[in-house]
């Protein structure tokens, strides 16, 4: 027997120590950021509960035992840590649980849905090539490379002129650089974005040294390609956001391959086990499946989501994948791999 809390009932439930008695799993809706169910276990006992948009908010007296869990995302607590008894990240085998035995005197307590989202526990396995995409799991757990090319085309710039791209060298020498691409230098920029790639490196926990600030500050500053150019600082700076989040390092060979709509071939075995479960989570819900890697169209929305490939921009397809990712989700894009689903489903998959 499963009952359902609506959202309509925020507000706090109030009883005596122990009289709030749960004698079936009672689900509870959240909407805020997301749309999310945590479910409170039957047996649960506690003196009044707040269900607010994001958050549940327990109160408890000695005695009282409450477990709550969660199928979609994982969940944060906080409160006094001396009565939480167990806390169980979701995985493939089990949900996110949290139990709190209260033992000593009143004590109130936030569950809060995470952004990690509950999908396979991906560990790194031997294979793997050095020039492929990224790999997904296969259902049980394991993350595992594709050994091969799928033979992926990629989406080739219309305007091709200047479309050699500045090597580490040039890209680190504003001045050759922007003679290079035929440009005005702006050191007022170069400051600006060096501070922004300082904040992004601070924010992603990456130490970059002189070298691979200068590149990456000069990247996002003026590009060092045609394609690079045609993306525009902003769009050059989440480039580099998410080569710190997935890489964890600057590569321009990586962010040439991204601009240019190619998987790329400089990669981050460590970084792809971390995050191949939440990919291959939202991949399974855009498709209903695993990824098939010997389909070109499916390896490179695997590799789209994973280091978010750009393509040559086209409204008509972004559209196409952000009315898919609506009707997935049900809700609208915000984060990068959020974005880069949207661009898996409207330039590889649609």
């Amino acid at each position: 027997m499963s009952v359902t809390l609506s959202v309509a009932l925020v507000g706090t439930v109030n009883a005596a120590a122990g009289d709030l008695t749960y004698s079936a799993d009672t689900t509870v809706a959240l909407t805020s950021p997301n749309s999310y169910n945590l479910t409170i276990l039957s047996g649960s006992t506690a003196e009044s509960l707040v269900i607010n948009a994001g958050t549940v908010v327990v109160t408890m007296g000695a005695g009282d035992v409450f477990t709550i869990t969660s199928a979609s995302t994982d969940l944060s607590i906080s409160g006094s840590n001396a009565n939480i008894t167990a806390i169980n990240n979701c995985s493939a085998a089990q949900l996110a649980t949290i139990t709190i035995t209260s033992t000593t005197g009143t004590g109130s307590y936030t569950l809060t849905p995470t952004a990690e989202l509950c999908g396979i526990t991906p560990t790194a396995s031997s294979g793997g090539g050095s020039g492929g995409g990224g790999g997904g799991g296969s259902g049980t757990g394991t993350y595992t490379p594709p050994t091969t090319d799928s033979g992926t085309t990629p989406t080739v710039p219309s305007n091709t002129s200047s479309s050699t791209p500045a090597s580490s060298a040039v890209t680190g020498d504003a001045n050759q650089l922007t003679q290079q691409l035929g440009v005005a230098r702006d050191t007022t920029a170069e400051t600006t974005n060096g501070a922004k790639v300082s904040l992004s490196a601070t924010e992603f926990k990456v130490t970059l040294d002189a070298t691979s600030k200068t590149i990456a500050t000069n990247f996002v500053t003026y590009g060092i390609s045609t394609a690079t150019m045609n993306l525009g600082s902003g769009e050059r700076l989440a480039l580099i956001r998410d080569q710190l989040e997935t890489l964890g390092r600057i590569s321009l060979t990586a962010l040439e391959e991204l601009a240019n709509g190619q998987k790329p071939t400089d990669r981050n075995l460590p970084k792809e086990v971390a995050q191949a479960g939440k990919v291959l989570n939202y991949f399974k819900l855009l498709t209903g499946h695993n990824p098939n890697f010997k389909d070109a169209k499916e390896d490179l929305a695997w590799n789209t989501m994973m280091y978010r490939v750009r393509f040559d921009r086209d409204l008509v397809k972004e559209k196409a994948g952000i009315v898919k990712f609506k009707a997935t989700f049900a809700r609208t894009p915000k984060t990068p791999l959020e974005w880069a689903t949207v661009r898996a489903y409207g330039y590889s998959l649609k």
